[in-house]
């Protein structure tokens, strides 16, 4: 079972090895990394960052996939982002494939605060989301 595509997502797809996903008011993710990389897709959710920086950040983690670098859930990243801007990773179902898992992308909040024990509303709201995809399952 797959996603739905267009000519234009397969050509990208096709040429990139991965393509990435703005739901409206759900998030961003990633599609065809685990096919191109060996390496889990990324989700952000909810969509508590601008499209812009989503795909930033999807970009820098692609890159540091190609360089070898297997990025691991409850890890602690500060190296990833501009400025130090704290990361982690949470392993959740694949709301596309119910066989498959993504990473998480869990970024700090205003303060650089990314306290999973006790999160602010920033951090707990992206652990605890449960987006719905609004997209065509074939």
């Amino acid at each position: 079972m797959g996603i739905a595509r267009n000519a234009w997502e397969q050509s990208n797809l096709d040429t990139y090895g991965w393509i990435s996903h703005h739901v409206v008011g759900v998030g961003y993710h990633t599609h065809g990394l685990m096919e191109g990389f060996g390496h889990h897709d990324f989700e952000i959710v909810p969509a508590l960052i601008p499209a812009q920086m989503a795909n930033s950040i999807f970009n820098t983690l692609v890159e540091k996939i190609k360089d070898g670098e297997v990025l691991k859930q409850g890890v602690e990243y500060t190296d990833l982002i501009e400025d130090g801007v704290k990361i982690m990773f949470y392993l959740k179902p694949d709301m596309h494939r119910e066989d498959k898992e993504v990473l998480r992308v869990i970024i700090s909040d205003i303060h650089n605060n990314l306290n999973v024990d006790n999160p602010s509303d920033f951090v707990a709201k992206q652990i605890n989301c449960k987006p719905q995809w609004d997209e065509e399952i074939i």
